[in-house]
């Protein structure tokens, strides 16, 4: 997102909003399955070790 909006101007708030919202969307339906399942399972194992260490701070 940075490296696609960087050395734009922007006129408010709405507009890099819009901006935002707009690259985001492309650029997620360019993914496939297997890039959300993986973040999905990082996510559980890093919610697994913080439920297991009773909610003290995981670096990764």
């Amino acid at each position: 997102l940075k490296e696609h909006l960087g050395g734009h101007r922007l006129q408010s708030d709405e507009d890099s909003k819009q901006q935002c919202n707009e690259t985001t969307t492309t650029q997620s339906r360019g993914q496939d399955s297997t890039f959300y399942e993986s973040g999905i399972d990082k996510l559980i194992s890093r919610l697994d070790k913080c439920f297991n260490r009773l909610g003290v701070y995981v670096e990764k």
